[in-house]
C-alpha cells in the first residue's frame, strides 16, 4: 500500500503525511511550524515573566495606602502604670497622644443606672520624639493617672459612687494617635469588665476566676496614685 504524502510547509519537498518534522529542511510540521523563531519567543516569555515578578511588589505597594497602620494592645499589670504596646505595620510613622482617658464606670449589680468617671492619664516621657512610632516598629508606652485633674472633684465623685470594690463595672483606657496622613484615631482598650466575667455560667466558674474578678476591679482602682486613694478613702488594694 502506497504511503500517503504531503508537501513540507516550509521547503515544499514531499514528506509522509504523518511526519512531524521534514527530513529535508528539518522544519516541524505541527504548531512550531508557524513560529520559526521558537527559541527567541521562549526567551521573550521568560523575560516577560521576570519583569512581571519584579513588578508585583511595586504594584502591591501602589495599591496599599501610603500611611501608618497602628494597633494598640493593653498589657495586664497590677501596678499604677497603664502599659500598652503600639505596633505600626504601615509604610509611614505615626504619633501617640501624650494624654489618654481612663474611664471608670460604677454601679450596683443588676442596676441599669451607672455613673461614668473620666480620669486623665499622661504618658511618661511624653516628648514628641518619645511618642513617635516609626513604620514597621512596635513600641511600649506607659500612662499614669494624673493626680492634678482638670475637674478637681472627679476623685471625690468617684469615692461617693464607689460603695465597694464590687461597684466597679468597667475600666476602659481611651487612647488616641495621629496617622501620617494627619487623621486622628481613638481606640478603647478594656482593662476590666465585670459584666463580661459574670457572663460565664456559674457552674463553669472556678475559684481562680472569682479571685481574678476581684483582682481586676482592684487593679482598675489601683491605677490611681496611692496617696490620692488614701486621701479620698478609695480602696487601697
Amino acid at each position: 500500500m502506497k504511503e500517503e504524502s504531503v508537501k513540507c510547509k516550509v521547503c515544499a519537498e514531499v514528506i509522509p503525511t504523518a511526519a512531524r518534522k521534514c527530513s529535508h529542511c528539518g522544519s516541524f510540521q505541527n504548531w512550531p511550524a508557524y513560529f520559526p523563531l521558537t527559541e527567541s519567543i521562549l526567551a521573550l516569555l521568560i523575560a516577560l515573566v521576570s519583569v512581571v515578578s519584579l513588578a508585583i511588589p511595586i504594584i502591591q505597594s501602589a495599591l496599599e495606602p501610603d500611611d501608618s497602620s497602628i494597633t494598640l494592645t493593653y498589657i495586664d499589670r497590677a501596678d499604677i502604670s497603664i502599659p500598652l504596646i503600639a505596633s505600626n505595620k504601615g509604610s509611614r510613622p505615626g504619633v501617640m497622644d501624650s494624654i489618654a482617658g481612663l474611664k471608670i464606670i460604677t454601679g450596683t449589680k443588676g442596676d441599669v443606672a451607672t455613673q461614668t468617671h473620666l480620669l486623665l492619664t499622661i504618658a511618661v516621657n511624653g516628648s514628641r520624639l518619645d511618642l513617635f512610632i516609626p513604620e514597621n516598629t512596635s513600641k511600649q508606652f506607659f500612662f499614669f493617672v494624673n493626680p492634678e485633674q482638670y475637674a478637681p472633684d472627679v476623685f471625690e465623685k468617684l469615692a461617693n459612687d464607689l460603695q465597694s470594690i464590687n461597684s466597679v463595672r468597667q475600666c476602659t483606657l481611651t487612647v488616641g494617635y495621629l496617622d501620617f496622613s494627619g487623621k486622628k484615631r481613638r481606640v478603647d482598650l478594656v482593662i476590666f469588665d465585670a459584666d463580661a466575667i459574670r457572663s460565664v455560667p456559674s457552674r463553669e466558674k472556678t475559684d481562680s476566676e472569682v479571685v481574678g474578678r476581684i483582682l481586676g476591679a482592684l487593679e482598675c482602682i489601683g491605677k490611681i496614685p496611692y496617696h490620692v486613694r488614701q486621701q479620698y478613702k478609695l480602696p487601697l488594694g
